[in-house]
Formats: structure tokens, sequence, C-alpha cells
């Protein structure tokens, strides 16, 4: 699969800003219903990306040393295999901040996630860096905004689309995602438009090219956006949003009730979300919700009969606050904070050195070994 991958690299538009679209497939022309585009770190893996100490280890670590944010692979498959209504598989595209060289490890986790991806939209941190545009590597709005507009250009302008957007609190993703869907709406002038194109940072060309995919006339809107909270924000610090649009969720299992209610998850896709999850973090999640009024209580009822019919009773867990998924312990490194790359690099550095040091310590030891199989025993 993953030299089928590298022939996804489509040289389509990308409207001068740097950046590599992976895209296998597109859904047909006459196709119409659900599209899922979700982010990948702190939202489909669990990457401590507020963390300069996690993004390096993200940048260092193997496919099998990824680990899955508790719930969200059998999310990820469900919105992806569909409600049994749905004749056809949902397209599900991933739009990363990631760079490209990350393609190859990515790939081949969701081999071991038996996840598939319809496209992959990645990031060029080494362009911007030679074109001098320091500050658009650690800010990503205009980049997923870019790769957004461009994936929906990809569809059928006849076809009504209903984008369903995931992402997380660790960065800009509730700000990208509220502009994409005012765009899609066309509540933006034209004026309004070239005035937050300005402020992102994009160029002429850059603003001249977001503005013929911004002004494309389709069925396209955006139903659902979901934010996975990793707590690097408060809720009441995200973007002013309507209820019915975005749902900001304390966890995995949030999103599943409200995909269960809007019909496109079955309770048996809820029960497979609530099994990766402890009872602590289930009840605790219940609980937030109705402090939110999240959800009707008839609903909250049924998912509770529902995972006690399989031995799971939220109601017995003990009143404790389950950890957070990113430890405290990681140094604050949030994406509207200025980052001083000179005071970053010996960290940098030091984690390179240590990770080459222990490469070389295995491979003596494996030489070692070696020597000591091909020696004969003496007598």
């Amino acid at each position: 699969m993953i030299r089928r991958v590298y022939r996804w690299l489509m040289p389509a538009v990308t409207a001068g800003f740097p950046l590599h679209r992976f895209n296998n497939q597109h859904p047909p022309p006459e196709y119409s219903g659900l599209v899922v585009t979700s982010d990948i770190d702190a939202t489909y893996l669990q990457t401590a990306v507020h963390s300069l100490r996690g993004l390096v280890r993200a940048a260092l670590e193997k496919a099998e040393e990824k680990r899955t944010i508790p719930g969200m692979l059998p999310i990820l498959r469900a919105f992806r295999d569909g409600i049994p209504s749905y004749e056809e598989q949902i397209p599900l595209y991933f739009v990363s901040a990631s760079p490209p060289q990350m393609l190859k490890v990515l790939v081949q986790k969701m081999e071991l996630d038996q996840l598939v991806a319809d496209g992959i939209t990645l990031k060029d941190p080494l362009r911007l860096l030679r074109r001098g545009r320091i500050t658009q590597i650690k800010q990503h709005v205009l980049y997923k905004l870019t790769a957004l507009l461009l994936n929906r250009c990809e569809r059928a302008s006849g076809s009504a689309i209903e984008e369903i957007l995931l992402g997380d609190d660790s960065e800009s993703d509730a700000e990208i995602y509220l502009l994409y869907a005012r765009i899609l709406e066309e509540h933006l002038s034209e004026k309004e438009l070239r005035e937050t194109f300005d402020e992102l940072g994009a160029t002429s060309r850059e603003q001249e090219n977001l503005l013929v995919l911004a002004r494309r006339q389709d069925k396209s809107r955006v139903k659902r956006i979901y934010i996975h909270r990793t707590f690097a924000r408060k809720v009441e610090d995200l973007p002013s949003h309507s209820p019915d649009l975005l749902l900001a969720a304390k966890d995995a299992f949030q999103i599943a009730i409200d995909a269960y209610v809007h019909g496109w998850f079955t309770l048996q896709d809820v029960r497979n979300v609530a099994l990766e999850l402890d009872v602590l973090t289930l009840a605790s999640s219940i609980k937030e919700a109705q402090e939110r009024e999240l959800f009707h209580e008839d609903i909250i009822e049924t998912v509770h009969q529902d995972l006690e019919s399989i031995g799971i009773n939220i109601e017995e867990a003990p009143d404790i606050e389950p950890k957070p998924l990113i430890p405290e312990s990681e140094e604050p490194f949030r994406s509207n904070v200025h980052l001083d790359l000179e005071s970053a690099l010996p960290s940098i550095r030091r984690t390179l050195e240590k990770s080459a040091h222990q490469a070389q310590h295995l491979a003596k030891r494996a030489i070692h070994k070696a020597q000591q199989v091909n020696t004969p025993k003496q007598d």
C-alpha cells in the first residue's frame, strides 16, 4: 500500500501555498451525502502537539509506536463505513500540519489500524522556511483553509455534500473550520475575504487563488464540527459558534453519542467507542454532558441501558476525575505562543543525540551477539 500511496501525489493547483496532497480517489460525480475530514495529531493520534518534547517524539516514532486516542479509531471507522442505510462508504480525508516526510509512517499506522483514507494533505515547512515565512510554519489557519478549499473543488459542483470536520483545541481547528463553513455559506463578501486572507498572511498570489476557490458555486456545506478537547483551551475561549454547528467534546464518547443523535452512528458504534474507555472516563463524560446539557436525558438513558446490557454500569463508577491524555508535565507549547527557535534548538539537538546514542548502543549489542553466534565454541 505504501508504494500506491506515493502515486497519490497530485500535481493539481495548490493555491500557491506549499503543501502536498496525496489523494487516492474522489467521490463519483453523482455522489451526494457525507464527507468526513479529520486532523491527525491530538485528534486521531495521541500526540502532545503543544509540547516541544512531544513534537520531537512524534517525528521520531515508528508506526507501531504511535498511539491512537482512545475511542477515536472506532469513530473514524464508523464514519468511513457509514450506517446501514448508506449504500456506499463515506469518503474520509485527513488534513494534517505534519510534514510530507511523515507520510510513510502515517500510512503504515493507518494500515496497522485497518483504517482506509481517500486522501491525505500535509504541510511543507521546509519550503516555507526557504521562502522566509517563519510565522506560517507555526500557524496553520491559512494552510488548512487552503487544503479544505482544494478538496472541496475536486467534488462535483452539483453534488449535495455535507461535510463533517474533526479537529482538536491544541491548535486553531475551531477557527479554521468555522471560517471554512462561513465561506461555503457565502457569508463573506469579496472585500471581507481579501481582508481575512491578508490577516492570515497570504501572499498576493495566494489571495487571488484563494478567491477563485472560495467563489466556487456548489452545494457543499459544513454539517458538523467536532473539536476534541485536549484542554489546551477552555470551552469559553473557543470562537463564538452555534451549538448546532460545533461540538467541543470532552472525549470520543461525547462525539459518538452526538453522531448517534444525528443518525450517523448506531448504538453498536457508540458501544465500540465506549469499550475503548474505562468506566471512570465514561462516567465523567456523561456527567459533563449533563452539566452542559449536550444531549436530551432520553438519549443518555438509552446509552446507559445499552452499556448495561454488556455489563458496563456507569452509575457505579467512583466520582473521581480521570487523568488527562496529555501529561501535565509536558512543557506548554501552544500554536498561539511565540516559539524562540534559538532556545528550542538545544532541546531538539539533545533529543536527537540521545536517539542516535541509543541506536548506536543497540547496533553494538547486535554486532556483539552476531559475533558470539558465529564464533565456534572451544572444546
